[in-house]
């Protein structure tokens, strides 16, 4: 294991950071512990916060700081812009990373939230997406005004702390050691291909009026099992409740409706590792940045609304949403196992 080191008390990457790039995050670290670190030593820090560490940062040898920037759901252009002009950089990896946005993702993103909307009764349910349609103008000038002059690339979604528990408590992996559940063939070979008793399952808060929509419409069919959560769901911590880790091994689609700002979802790489899969839109209704979710292969209208998704899939054969499955599966798995690859050949050239 390789330590990092972060101010923050928690983060939800914990596991996934642990398991599948070996390293283990100290939390609660000052600034003057890492100013008396030996100068010839590498350096990794996990935090969504780059100018809290500032004094380390200026401070260091040219190339001796890998830095794991994480956070920012709101993708404040002044957190990327915050590590322009540092030397002491190596490299930095990049949890909702800044990328292009098509216009005609926009214009099919809000296509989608119409239909999702449906039956627009008021005046009010029109304006409702008119305003999301206008608010998501704000993320194309923010990525305008990110200027990222170091060496970086994407940090994957990733799983969160919460299903790792999950897994644990359901008996799915020991908790006695940390092995990557991405290249754990045994789970890999258990959850593929098996067949699934419930059809879309979904646990979590409703937070929006979209997500609301999404998964009121859900709702309707009996062969779905919708848990809504007023507190206690999220990535960081731990209930202790394994209701949404069992379903996922139970279910074809785990539904990842939209959240406040971005488009990405812990859930995603979670409903890869049981065997689902992710039910989540091309382009949320305000996040039209650029993205590996599998729905962009649906075309650009089906893609961005969840009735027309779910209509297209639920008409798939046992064989072709298994094949969709390994598909989804492998995809996602490659970029995480490229990122891990990049982080790997760092380590290593650093200590040549």
């Amino acid at each position: 294991m390789i330590t990092a080191f972060s101010e923050q008390a928690a983060l939800t990457e914990d596991e996934f950071l642990k398991r599948e790039y070996g390293i283990r995050i100290q939390y609660g670290c000052q600034i003057v512990d890492l100013l008396r670190e030996n100068a010839a030593n590498l350096i990794i820090i996990v935090s969504p916060n780059p100018s809290f560490w500032y004094p380390v940062l200026k401070s260091r040898p040219d190339k001796t700081v890998i830095f794991f920037l994480v956070g920012n759901e709101t993708y404040d252009p002044a957190l990327f812009n915050a590590l322009n002009g540092l030397p002491s950089l190596a490299h930095v990896f990049i949890y909702n990373l800044p990328t292009k946005i098509r216009v005609v993702s926009k214009v099919f993103a809000l296509f989608g939230d119409l239909i999702d909307s449906m039956p627009i009764k008021k005046l009010s349910d029109f304006s409702a997406c008119l305003r999301d349609f206008k608010t998501s103008f704000h993320l194309k000038m923010k990525f305008n005004a990110c200027r990222l002059d170091y060496k970086h690339s994407r940090l994957p979604q990733g799983y969160s702390n919460a299903f790792v528990h999950g897994l644990i408590d359901l008996g799915v992996i020991p908790h006695d050691n940390n092995d990557s559940l991405v290249s754990n063939t045994k789970i890999r070979n258990t959850n593929i291909g098996l067949d699934k008793i419930k059809r879309v399952i979904f646990v979590g808060q409703q937070t929006n009026r979209r997500r609301k929509n999404v998964v009121a419409y859900f709702s309707q069919f009996e062969e779905n099992i919708i848990i809504s959560k007023a507190t206690g769901f999220g990535g960081t911590t731990y209930d202790g409740d394994i209701t949404y880790t069992r379903l996922l091994f139970d279910s074809w689609f785990n539904l990842i409706p939209p959240g406040f700002f971005n488009n990405s979802n812990h859930r995603y790489t979670e409903s890869c590792i049981a065997g689902s899969i992710p039910l989540i839109l091309s382009h949320n209704s305000i996040d039209h940045s650029e993205n590996y979710n599998w729905t962009n292969s649906l075309g650009n209208l089906t893609g961005h609304s969840m009735r027309l998704i779910y209509r297209e899939i639920k008409t798939f054969s046992s064989k072709e949403l298994r094949d969709l499955q390994l598909e989804i599966r492998e995809k996602d798995f490659m970029q995480i196992m490229a990122s891990v690859s990049v982080f790997k050949g760092l380590i290593e050239h650093f200590t040549l």
